[in-house]
């Protein structure tokens, strides 16, 4: 019998006739007996009942003649196409009744889910199927959560360590604690053959006012694979199990060159070793490795790599002085999980060390490294230690040097930076390489201009006519920086150094009133308190910064009064004062007296000045707060509405003069070993401002 003869026959079977009061319809003619096959009306049924809203259904759609069924009483003398059509239109009534009931009935409500109180806990877990399963076979652990939870997820992995198979529960149980089993059908195209490992349980619960209520049980410390076991919740360990599946197996990588590391030898390693981690050669389709390091026999994860080709890693200084072992893991889709190693590294670690003296050309500069610091030497190990100095003349690789070795620094360092950089081998491998700050650029000696904490010096300031205070970078950056309103009460300010010596440039200013005040820096641009330093410095035309003038180590002041003397104001370090004396007289001839600092490479501050005629004379010092005679150096320069030095602005570590002409343009006139170098405009609109320093 077809289909189409059945299905009718067990759609009646299966809904029950409905009580003659369950119907209601809206047709008289309905009322009639066999009026079904009278009637072409369609039937309003109210569901009074449930189970009576089927068969109404059924029986009004039906009423429609869907199919062109013949209609009569009997099926006496019907010829087999008309019965046909009749059973086809009872399917169709039916099909179209149980659609309707999908639609239009409404759903009943979801049960809601049990609230857990707290995360649950596990309070008990054990894998209850067999240790060795087959395909076809289910695999089972039973659980015990301490609250109600709606889904437990156990995750395992298969023996290449990339993928892996969950077996899985779901449900609503009551409050409370409960007890059950997740499972899962193991598929012979699914389970490789092989140990399956669990990584983690993840069981996801119901709690008011979380967003994503869930704990996760790991067998680690955390959800990697690799992990050395022991670190996380021991009973998951006892929930591995073995699938003897022959069909599936998982291919054997071979390893034919082991994995290295080789650390850079031109970089520091204070804080890290920067080097090339090489995995080594592996079988033809490896491309998935996990890449960690083995610390005295622990295992330290670094990151994962989707290629087996060489690239840039550290060594981080944590593991210093500790046996190191570079770890390779494959971790390929269709291949077995298979771990080689290095050969054993060793890195030191010491304390930091600092350079001590001015980076002035002539000058000379130690380090403070500290031999008996150096730790992760082995016991009766004698390391070697030598010291380099990188430089611009050594090219930033100098000759190894015994520690504590000072280094001369040579007028070809000009413009550039120095450290120090300590190097400790044993046995012939370097096993550490430990690097200074860099001094700021090297120069002429010169008062310190380095107001920011950036390394690099000859920053100059400011003030415009509103008395607002800005800061210019050393390469006339278009954007200065404002740091400081009220300036206007002031009439001279300049720049002495590192007047206090705290490691920061100081301003000074002096009111009309003679009152000097010292306003220190804090290398961020900003000020610490200030306080005044001295008075009765009204009668001082010219208030000259020239740095060290005699040569004992702190920043001095000089000063022209009225009458043309020239006094000398030594700083004492300290922000005060030693006794002034007088170092010149005569000098009111001139229109302007600035200093550069070291201007003809002595090593000793010297004076410009610039006369009525325009003529730029030079004043050499002889370091001792005296003078070892003048020259005229240039003409011209009574142009200039200002003439400044402001360091180096060329980066040759000679310092230069600035001077803005009367049309606000303002020029750099580099110096170097008693000779000008062409002249450049580097900006206009310069005479706006009522203090340049």
């Amino acid at each position: 019998m077809s289909l189409a003869n059945v299905l009718p026959f067990i759609l009646a079977a299966t809904l029950q006739r409905p009580p003659a009061y369950a119907s209601s319809v809206t047709c008289a003619t309905l009322r009639r007996r066999n009026c079904r096959q009278r009637c072409g009306h369609i039937a309003r049924i109210p569901a009074r009942k449930l189970y009576s809203l089927p068969r109404g259904l059924y029986q009004a759609i039906h009423s429609l003649n869907i199919g062109g069924e013949v209609r009569s009483n009997t099926d006496a003398g019907v010829s087999e196409k008309s019965r046909q059509h009749r059973l086809l239109s009872k399917l169709t009534a039916a099909l179209v009744a149980v659609l309707l009931m999908m639609v239009g009935l409404p759903a009943l409500p979801a049960q809601a889910a049990t609230v857990a109180s707290e995360a649950p806990q596990l309070a008990a877990v054990e894998l209850v199927s067999a240790a060795q399963l087959a395909p076809g076979q289910t695999a089972k652990v039973r659980f015990t959560l301490s609250q109600p939870a709606q889904s437990v997820v156990f995750s395992y992995y298969d023996e290449s360590l990339s993928e892996t198979r969950q077996i899985k529960w779901s449900g609503n149980p009551g409050p409370g604690a409960f007890t059950a089993e997740a499972s899962a059908v193991v598929g012979g195209d699914d389970y490789y053959d092989g140990l399956y490992r669990l990584s983690s349980i993840d069981v996801k619960y119901e709690k008011p006012g979380v967003d994503y209520p869930y704990v996760r049980f790991l067998r680690n410390s955390t959800y990697e694979a690799l992990n050395v076991d022991g670190a996380g919740d021991p009973r998951l360990q006892s929930l591995d199990f073995v699938i003897k599946n022959p069909s599936r197996v998982l291919l054997v990588p071979q390893n034919t060159l082991a994995p290295s590391f080789a650390a850079r030898m031109d970089l520091d390693w204070s804080r890290a070793v920067q080097g090339t981690i090489s995995p080594g050669s592996w079988t033809t389709g490896v491309n998935i490795i996990k890449v960690q390091w083995v610390v005295d026999g622990l295992v330290e994860n670094y990151g994962t790599m989707a290629s087996t080709k060489p690239f840039v890693g550290w060594a981080s200084s944590p593991n210093y002085g500790k046996n190191l072992k570079l770890r390779i893991t494959t971790i390929t889709p269709g291949f077995k999980s298979v771990s080689a190693e290095s050969v054993p590294y060793l890195f030191v670690a010491a304390s930091p060390f600092v350079i001590s003296g001015k980076p002035w050309i002539g000058s000379t500069l130690n380090t403070n490294f500290d031999v008996a610091s150096i730790k992760g030497i082995p016991l009766g190990a004698k390391p070697k230690v030598e010291v380099l100095w990188r430089t611009l003349s050594t090219s930033y690789a100098g000759s190894p040097a015994a520690p504590g070795a000072s280094y001369l620094v040579k007028d070809s360092d000009g413009g550039g930076s120095i450290s120090a950089l300590v190097v400790i081998s044993l046995d012939g491998k370097i096993v550490g390489r430990f690097g200074s700050e860099w001094t700021a650029e090297v120069t002429n000696p010169a008062p310190s201009r380095q107001f920011e904490s950036r390394g690099v010096s000859d920053y100059y300031m400011v003030r415009s006519a509103d008395g607002r205070l800005w800061e210019w970078g050393p390469y006339f950056g278009a954007f200065p920086r404002e740091i400081g309103t009220g300036w206007n009460v002031f009439d001279k300010i300049f720049s002495p150094g590192d007047f206090n010596e705290d490691g920061f440039p100081d301003v000074m200013a002096r009111k009309p009133s003679g009152e000097l005040w010292m306003y220190p820096t804090d290398g961020q641009s900003w000020w610490k308190p200030a306080s005044v330093v001295g008075v009765g410095w009204q009668g001082m035309t010219e208030l000259i910064a020239p740095g060290d003038f005699d040569s004992d180590g702190h920043d001095d002041v000089l000063a022209k009064d009225r009458d043309g003397r020239l006094l000398l104001y030594p700083g004492n370090g300290k922000g005060g004062w030693l006794a002034p004396r007088q170092v010149g007289a005569g000098w009111n001839m001139f229109k302007r007296v600035f200093s550069p600092g070291d201007f003809d490479g002595d090593s000793h501050a010297d004076l410009l000045a610039t006369n009525s005629s325009g003529q730029l004379f030079l004043y050499s010092s002889n370091g001792r707060g005296g003078w070892l005679g003048a020259k005229v150096i240039g003409s011209g320069w009574q142009s200039f509405k200002t003439i400044y030095s402001a360091g180096d602005r060329d980066g040759d570590g000679w310092h230069d003069v600035l001077g803005v002409d009367g049309a606000g343009y303002m020029y750099v006139y580099p110096f170097k070993s008693g000779h000008w170098k062409p002249r450049y405009l580097v900006g206009a609109d310069w005479d706006v401002f009522t203090a340049l320093f």
